[in-house]
């Protein structure tokens, strides 16, 4: 243990192989060969070391904890998931495997069933903060406003300069179609962080969303001072400008989302539709340089 604890890997290896050969039935020296191999990369035996320290005794938490990581590792989290489920069925004190489970469902779009282990876990933590962002989180991609609203009210009363929970609680009340509110949790969280343009964004769409279209185009002028290059600001303010008759600043904007935004194949539609807009405009707009070829 002392030679895996210096990161000496090959001493402890001997040392537990040794142990092995005077034990063969010491589940303790298996799970920690098991983990000798894990950070060696030795993913294979690694597995086979934790299976059969669990094959002594069933209920060795640790090592169906390390054994669930190593399949998460190998890009295998159904499997993992199956191995803290087991774990939790003997023991549902495990706090810690409670939220590795919330968030292998969430990375997995199984939202509602993360929600549900993010709240089981912080009934048994209830000042786990990242728990409850977290929590949050998976509600907001649920489309679940209120229920994220509620969330990141109760962070905010903890950490009212959150910078996250200011910006998602003004998602949720978006989404609620409290557009007010969700305009002064936004501008709220623009002067948290004096260099994210998201928050001038958001504020903009929903002026839109309102007819307000000198509101919005200040604010989407907002996080271009922010960030030059935020490509989704270009594309609104050329749609906008196109709206209220400018020519002129409508190309100038799609020219400037044609440089900057990625050659991702799921935006080529908008490349395309900020092409067509260029070429329709007429010859007061030249023709962008770009940032790579279309695929």
């Amino acid at each position: 243990l002392q030679s895996l604890e210096a990161g000496q890997l090959e001493a402890a290896r001997d040392w537990f192989e040794r142990a092995l050969r005077l034990a063969p039935g010491f589940s303790e020296a298996h799970k920690n060969i098991g983990v000798v191999f894990a950070r060696l990369g030795d993913w294979d035996r690694a597995t086979a070391a934790f299976e059969f320290a669990l094959k002594i005794n069933p209920r060795f938490s640790e090592a169906r904890i390390n054994l669930g990581k190593v399949y998460e590792h190998v890009g295998r989290p159904d499997l993992a998931l199956q191995e803290y489920d087991r774990l939790l069925q003997d023991d549902p004190g495990e706090a810690a495997v409670w939220g590795r489970t919330a968030f292998l469902l969430e990375q997995r779009g199984d939202l509602d069933d993360a929600a549900a282990r993010y709240r089981r876990l912080l009934e048994m933590n209830p000042g786990d903060g990242e728990a409850r962002m977290s929590l949050g989180t998976a509600l907001l991609r649920a489309g679940r406003w209120a229920d994220a609203r509620g969330v990141f009210e109760v962070v905010l009363g903890d950490e009212p300069d959150s910078y996250a929970a200011r910006f998602n609680l003004g998602t949720a009340l978006d989404g609620l179609g409290a557009w007010d509110e969700a305009i002064d949790a936004y501008q709220r969280a623009a002067a948290l962080d004096p260099s994210d343009p998201d928050p001038y964004f958001r504020t903009a769409v929903i002026y839109s969303k309102r007819g307000r279209w000198t509101d919005a185009a200040v604010d989407y002028e907002r996080a271009l001072q922010r960030d030059p290059r935020h490509y989704l600001t270009h594309m609104n303010l050329a749609l906008l400008a196109e709206q209220l008759g400018d020519a002129d600043r409508a190309a100038e904007h799609y020219r400037a989302f044609l440089s900057t935004v990625s050659q991702d194949p799921s935006l080529r539609a908008s490349r395309e539709r900020a092409q067509a807009a260029i070429a329709r405009l007429g010859p007061s707009a030249p023709r962008p340089k770009q940032a790579g070829r279309d695929t």
